[in-house]
């Protein structure tokens, strides 16, 4: 089985970068949309990555893709054999999901794991970014109609708000309730996981979220 160790090195450097895109986040948290700042590093970062990979993903290949929550995975330590990638959008909304999806789906993933939601509250409430949500899916399904897995990785605990905290368990028990996609809890994450702004995770959040999703990469 695949072991999620993050050296030293590494741990120092991601808590450098979270740190920085902690301080450009508290103002854009309060807008409604991605600041144009953050629009252009996501449209800059998706075009090198097409460059660097043109054409079709390997058959299996599983996408995690969502908002910076996820900027801390590795690829390399989530797989040996390059079926797994990750790609993330600064403070991405679901619904901007639309958008920054199209280009990935054209790779043609076999298996996709959203991560998203943290962006969207307290702006929208729970039903609002579910709607946003079933978009998203139904789009996948229009340009991959042969897509194995769609999962939900459910928003993780903020410490910054607790108005958005309340919405986004909210959001997941919503989710549970009513999504036919199977959804990934991540019950172990606690405030503790969480680096001082309260909204990313941690040097010891990040392997917790990495093992939550394995054990689901492990069953496609």
């Amino acid at each position: 089985k695949n072991k999620c160790n993050y050296s030293d090195k590494f741990i120092d450097k991601f808590n450098d970068m979270i740190a920085d895109i902690e301080n450009d986040k508290i103002d854009d948290l309060k807008n409604n949309d991605s600041s144009p700042r953050e629009k252009s590093k996501n449209a800059t970062m998706e075009k090198e990555m097409n460059v660097k990979e043109p054409g079709e993903w390997k058959k299996g290949t599983t996408l995690i893709t969502g908002d910076s929550m996820i900027s801390g995975l590795r690829e390399d330590k989530l797989s040996r054999n390059k079926k797994v990638k990750v790609r993330f959008f600064l403070g991405a909304k679901t619904s901007e999901l639309l958008d920054y999806l199209k280009p990935l789906l054209k790779k043609k993933p076999d298996n996709i794991i959203l991560h998203v939601a943290t962006n969207d509250v307290p702006e929208k409430d729970h039903v609002e970014i579910y709607n946003d949500l079933q978009e998203v899916i139904k789009l996948i399904h229009d340009r991959v109609p042969n897509i194995k897995n769609i999962v939900i990785s459910a928003p993780i605990v903020r410490t910054d708000s607790k108005t958005a905290n309340i919405e986004l368990r909210n959001y997941t028990r919503y989710l549970k309730d009513n999504l036919v996609n199977e959804v990934i809890v991540h019950d172990n994450i606690h405030a503790t996981n969480l680096t001082g702004g309260g909204i990313h995770l941690n040097y010891t959040g990040i392997p917790k979220l990495a093992e939550n999703l394995l054990s689901k990469i492990r069953k496609f």
